[in-house]
């Protein structure tokens, strides 16, 4: 008998915190729970990314989104507009460190660069 087992901790390997990387971690509910439950992992992904994505920027940057993405291998780049100066704010990818089934939420980084208008 080798004692008691634990459920090994999910450690992020992560550059020190700067303004371009924060990390959150979204228990997920009402729609985003029926995506995760019924649908396929790659459209849960996309979905719930672009929803939490958008809303995380146009909260913290109050800006008009413009965004387009593409799913590849679990990552989902986006391109985000500035839709009244048209500028490029930021080329972010999200990336999900991990699912916990236990309380059905993802961690997740989101890298981006967001600066102050």
């Amino acid at each position: 008998m080798g004692g008691s087992e634990t459920k090994p901790e999910t450690t992020l390997s992560m550059p020190k915190p700067d303004n371009q990387l924060i990390l959150h971690k979204h228990v997920v509910t009402g729609e985003g729970r029926q995506i995760c439950q019924n649908q396929k992992p790659d459209y849960a992904c996309k979905r719930i990314a672009m929803m939490l994505a958008e809303r995380d920027l146009s909260e913290k940057a109050n800006v008009a989104l413009a965004a387009q993405s593409t799913l590849d291998n679990g990552k989902i780049t986006t391109d985000i507009i500035h839709t009244q100066t048209q500028a490029v704010i930021a080329n972010r990818t999200i990336v999900y460190n991990n699912y916990d089934a236990d309380d059905n939420s993802y961690v997740y980084r989101l890298q981006a660069t967001v600066s102050s208008f």
